[in-house]
């Protein structure tokens, strides 16, 4: 092949070598899409899809449960629902839960239902309240929860930072009186407080939740509690528990 030639070809090919790279390049760019924990793919060191190893999502949901589920008169026909609800995974939580609390009478006949979602960190056992559910006429005799489908993660369970500082009960006159402390620096916004009330055998009497609007830097609000009728019967002990969730 005469020197010419050869050199032309030569450039060919460099040309094609350029033109192949750039199309490469551009294809990369354009249809090349990395690896995420939301695309739908197990294609990282994923346990599942999108979920474990590099995607804080985890694979499967912990067994939520209820320690307890109780109705408690307000008034004639309202009666709060409540739940002591616990998560038993030091690593997992949420926030969206959905639940659902269902109230039925002495002839098992659901006299009323309330569905809402909530909050769970690692390792909670925590409270749920539903106020002022109507029931009319009809009595709840027994109270559930059942819990829907939720979106976890992995992640550590954040310090409060508020505390109960003290708890007076004044049960002639139907007042519970709780100090709320801030521990922190800043102010804290928006902090649900709920009271429960037991009787013997540790059964659940009572219970009330009031919301604060802001706990000012290292200072306290003080939270007060009243009921409408007398206590069915006497009270034995109190807890009282503050949230910024």
């Amino acid at each position: 092949m005469p020197w010419g030639m050869k050199r032309q070809l030569f450039y060919a090919l460099v040309v094609l070598g350029v033109i192949a790279v750039v199309l490469i390049v551009l294809g990369f760019v354009f249809f090349y899409k990395a690896p995420t924990c939301i695309d739908g793919k197990m294609n990282q060191n994923e346990e599942g899809v999108d979920c474990g190893g590099v995607c804080v999502k985890v694979c499967e949901a912990p067994a939520i449960s209820a320690v307890w589920s109780r109705s408690v008169k307000v008034a004639n026909g309202v009666y709060h629902a409540v739940a002591m609800i616990r998560n038993p995974s030091t690593n997992a939580g949420t926030t969206n839960l959905p639940y659902t609390f269902y109230m039925y009478d002495a002839d098992n006949i659901l006299v009323a239902q309330r569905s809402g979602t909530m909050v769970l960190d690692p390792g909670e056992t925590v409270p749920l309240l539903e106020t002022n559910i109507v029931t009319r006429e009809r009595a709840p005799t027994k109270t559930f929860i059942e819990f829907g489908q939720a979106v976890w993660r992995e992640k550590s369970r954040p310090q409060s930072p508020v505390v109960i500082d003290s708890e007076v009960l004044d049960s002639e006159n139907l007042r519970l009186t709780a100090r709320v402390s801030n521990t922190t620096p800043k102010s804290v916004p928006k902090v649900t407080v709920t009271a429960l009330l037991y009787g013997k055998d540790e059964v659940l009497v009572a219970a009330s939740q009031t919301v604060l609007s802001e706990i000012p830097a290292r200072g306290d609000v003080e939270a007060v509690f009243t009921w409408q009728e007398n206590f069915p019967e006497e009270i034995v002990r109190t807890v009282v528990t503050a949230r910024t969730r």
